[in-house]
């Protein structure tokens, strides 16, 4: 494997197409290939001459101080090294070109002919926009020498043997050629054959032209050495006719810098496989590339998208294999997220961590788990498995968009995102890895896929544990492993102890609906430990589970959130239960507290004394408030938050939740923007504190408001003296 400019190509190779090659069609610009190529090529010259520029100051401004503090003769030696700086590489690889060497080849040929099997539509336009460009700067000799061209010699240095006709343009175009008019206006020419018309390929020639002209019509003369030597290409080579014809493979259709994804097969292709191993893989790469073809995101830009989410998969793989990785001195090395930012995943790093064998594993685990018709065989048995979708789709969308740094420190905290992807994937596909993927194992597959899942929405940051969960997982089955999750743990043992496999769907369709319910409203909690599994505060797994008690639970509990916004009943409703729900938050100079964070709420004992009396109760959450409003009485000595909120409910109302769900206090000590509100004033019910504000969760805008302002005006005049 090389990586050779066009001049390096030009000058070693005899390139031909061959016959088994289809038509260039590139110059048609379908899609705007031809346009998005020959535009990235205009903007990397552009930088190049500002790169240029920029370095000429920097070493011109060194020069002149060494020539300061030295003398040019002294100097002269760092001089002329400082001038080599100058001419600093800003090469762009644009792909692979892959070659080999036909039967007919003659070892004593001072060129020898090499088929081109991969890479025809780049290279004929890198071609084109050479020859255009020699004939503007009046460099065409130049172009001629380059491409051996002669009257005594058909053969070139680029010989486009798709048929006699094309061939027999190309050089006739470049003998008659001498003026940038002559491109523009040959299909008037003389020499512009009839049949050239009639000739797919060479209409494209004709269409490319035309873009490039307008692409080029004002550009640079430097620009021609600069598609003559900086632009790049892959190279693989093989010597034997039928392993090349069989290395025939699909073309990269976009035309922009190589794709991570191609770096990488280019380092891996350079272990020293035998040429029928590179073939090899070279069609699983294709087919590989292939799932992201249609699992790409961004229409527009298919190819993109698909070299994104190809990117993103083998770097994700790479980083577990890191994380895998048993070395003497446990050594690791992580990509900073700035540089991972600006210049994306270096090939080299990740190279070291793949091969093709263990890239196939890989991707045998990501087709299995999303192809349809696993999917379906498993979604057939259940009522309810949407779920599935959902997860699958995080999966396309984490690769596809390559905003995830897998090469991150997983033990930073500051990296909690990616670490919480990297749980979710990693998991899955270590474990996947783990065990056979056949038709049998479906049930294993997606149930694991479950648990996995059901912690990424839990945002597990657990990476340590991966290698020994998905073991034990592989080994003693989806639930039967030992969970760090207790509640995990116990909802496993309860499912397991069904014998009746259409119960056990049926419950288990009813578990994932409640815990997604719960997601779906932002119940669901935020860190996996002790409460995470969304479900065993609702459901006593101790006891057999039973499909019409779990209907009962659901709908009641649904109920229960049907309210939008920030639920005021329910916030009333659950003060008449004994304990604190609420929460202290943040900011701390003043006493701030959460009365609607539902997602740790839910888990609190006074919740669950309110769901089981509404289990059991025939009416809504509105009946029942009323009914405690009515017959729960509350007086005026209360000495405790819970009982004050409740006697100011009992003449407020929900009326007392009109700003927010936060009540705040200030405190004696210290200031904030409450005092601004009389918050240093003791409180006219409750004297033993300061006033009881009713706020939107901070004191920027909104309108903190006293409760004791909410009061009817005859209460209030009782409390005035």
């Amino acid at each position: 494997m090389e990586e050779l400019s066009l001049k390096d190509i030009i000058s070693k190779y005899n390139t031909v197409i061959p016959e088994i090659q289809r038509e260039y069609v590139w110059g048609l610009n379908r899609d705007h290939i031809l346009e998005n190529f020959l535009n990235e090529i205009h903007k990397w010259y552009n930088e190049h001459i500002e790169f240029q520029k920029r370095i000429q100051n920097e070493v011109d401004e060194k020069i002149k101080v060494l020539i300061d503090s030295k003398g040019y003769t002294a100097a002269q030696s760092e001089i002329e090294e400082l001038k080599k700086g100058v001419d600093s590489d800003t090469s762009k690889n644009i792909g692979f070109l892959y070659l080999y060497k036909p039967a007919y080849s003659s070892p004593y040929s001072e060129k020898i002919d090499y088929h081109l099997i991969d890479g025809q539509q780049r290279l004929t336009t890198l071609f084109l926009l050479w020859f255009y460009l020699s004939v503007k700067n009046d460099r065409k000799k130049d172009f001629a020498e380059a491409v051996r061209i002669s009257e005594s010699k058909v053969s070139l240095a680029f010989n486009y043997r798709v048929r006699y006709l094309t061939q027999k343009f190309l050089k006739a175009m470049i003998e008659n050629i001498s003026t940038v008019d002559d491109i523009i206006s040959m299909e008037h020419k003389s020499w512009f054959l009839s049949h050239y018309k009639s000739d797919a390929t060479i209409t494209a020639f004709v269409s490319a032209f035309k873009h490039i002209h307008e692409e080029f019509i004002h550009s640079e003369e430097g620009l021609t050495d600069y598609v003559f030597n900086q632009i790049k290409l892959w190279l693989f080579t093989t010597n034997v006719t039928k392993q090349g014809e069989e290395l025939y493979i699909t073309m990269n259709s976009r035309g922009k810098a190589t794709s991570t994804n191609e770096s990488v097969r280019a380092k891996l292709f350079e272990e020293g496989e035998d040429n029928r191993a590179k073939i090899r893989w070279s069609k699983s790469w294709e087919e590989w590339q292939d799932i992201f073809w249609k699992k790409s995101i961004t229409k527009k830009d298919a190819k993109k998208s698909a070299d994104d989410g190809m990117d993103s998969f083998l770097a994700s793989v790479a980083g577990l294999e890191g994380l895998l990785k048993k070395d003497a001195k446990n050594e690791k090395t992580f990509l900073n997220t700035s540089v991972f930012k600006e210049k994306g995943f270096p090939a080299e790093s990740l190279a070291k961590n793949l091969s093709m064998e263990i890239l196939q594993k890989y991707f045998v685990s990501l087709s299995f788990i999303t192809d349809p018709e696993n999917i379906a065989s498993f979604k057939v048995n259940y009522n309810y498995s949407t779920w599935i979708d959902n997860a699958i789709d995080a999966i396309w969308s984490i690769f596809n968009k390559n905003e995830s740094n897998w090469l991150a420190d997983y033990t930073d905290s500051k990296n909690r995102i990616v670490i919480i992807e990297m749980v979710y994937l990693w998991s899955l596909f270590r474990f996947l890895g783990k065990i056979e993927l056949r038709k049998e194992n479906i049930d294993i597959v997606y149930r694991a896929l479950r648990i996995f899942y059901m912690r990424f929405l839990n945002k597990n940051r657990g990476y340590a544990t991966i290698e020994a969960q998905t073991d034990d997982m592989a080994i003693k089955g989806v639930w039967s492993f030992h969970s760090p999750v207790d509640e995990e743990n116990i909802k496993h043992l309860s499912l397991k102890k069904i014998d009746d496999e259409q119960k056990l769907r049926q419950i288990e369709a009813q578990i994932w609906q409640l815990e997604d319910f719960q997601h779906e409203k932002g119940l669901n909690s935020h860190i996996l430990g002790e409460k995470a599994i969304d479900s065993s505060h609702l459901f006593d797994y101790s006891e057999p589970l039973e499909p019409n008690s779990l209907t009962k639970i659901f709908n009641r509990f649904k109920s229960v959130f049907s309210e939008k916004g920030y639920s005021p009943k329910l916030m009333s409703l659950l003060l008449y239960y004994d304990g604190a729900f609420w929460s202290r938050v943040s900011p701390w100079y003043y006493e701030n507290y959460e009365f609607n964070y539902w997602k740790e709420i839910i888990r609190h004992s006074v919740f669950e004394q309110f769901f089981k009396e509404f289990l059991n109760y025939d009416g809504d959450i509105t009946s029942l408030l009323d009914e405690k409003k009515d017959f729960l009485f509350v007086d005026d000595n209360a000495d405790n938050l819970r009982l004050q909120l409740l006697w100011y409910f009992k003449h407020i109302g929900i009326e007392m939740w009109s700003q927010g769900g936060y009540i705040a206090i200030s405190l004696p000590d210290s200031y904030c923007a409450l005092d601004k509100y009389g918050g240093k004033e003791k409180d006219k019910v409750f004297s033993q504190r300061n006033v009881i504000f009713n706020t939107k969760g901070f004191l920027q805008g909104g309108n903190p408001t006293p409760l004791f302002e909410l009061l009817p005006e005859e209460i209030k005049k009782q409390y005035h003296k």
